[in-house]
């Protein structure tokens, strides 16, 4: 699953200013060009006419300018997804624009780490939430969101972790599923989405 012939795909969660976003994008690309750098831009429609860059992304999901723990990155996977030619042939990699790597060739270790674990999901701290009193959880619960997962696909009771969203890298060859799965838990906090 993990060969050399995957392609990757960095995409990067941005909110700020035009020139700001110009930074981040141009910051990215000068530490390496093997990765397509994207950036998704989820704040107004009329800044994001103005960014001065190709590859980006517009973000139309309110929820996603806040509160924080209410976003919600459906519609970011979705397009994401779909801007590069051979997506299921690509690792794709999330991060936040304020997170700011200070080595060349910064996805490398992360692509390792996917490759030596034959991993498909790539996430920080991942852990099973099911019968915890987690935040994200209880509030995806109160919001009947939690219970439209009905089993898992062994037919048991469903699972719901976590992990910390501000990175994480998904397969290009799962994520289909990773969406069709998001979107029965659309209104759920996305750090309880994966894996």
């Amino acid at each position: 699953r993990h060969d050399e012939a995957k392609a990757t795909c960095h995409v990067i969660l941005c909110h700020q200013a035009p020139e700001v976003i110009e930074t981040v994008y141009n910051w990215h690309r000068s530490l390496s060009s093997k990765y397509k750098t994207v950036i998704a831009y989820g704040g107004s429609r009329e800044n994001f006419g103005k960014i001065n860059i190709d590859e980006k992304i517009f973000i139309e999901d309110p929820s996603l300018r806040g509160p924080s723990n209410q976003m919600c990155h459906l519609e970011l996977l979705e397009k994401a997804f779909y801007i590069t030619e051979r997506p299921r042939q690509t690792r794709f990699f999330f991060s936040e624009g304020d997170l700011v790597p200070l080595r060349t060739d910064y996805l490398d270790p992360a692509i390792e780490a996917m490759k030596g674990h034959d991993g498909a999901f790539l996430g920080k701290s991942i852990r099973n939430i099911t019968a915890s009193n987690n935040v994200f959880l209880t509030q995806a619960a109160k919001r009947g969101v939690a219970t439209r997962i009905e089993t898992d696909q062994h037919g048991g009771s469903p699972q719901y972790f976590h992990c910390l969203g501000c990175f994480f890298g998904v397969d290009g060859a799962i994520m289909e599923n990773m969406i069709e799965q998001g979107r029965l838990m659309k209104e759920t906090y996305f750090e309880i989405m994966f894996p």
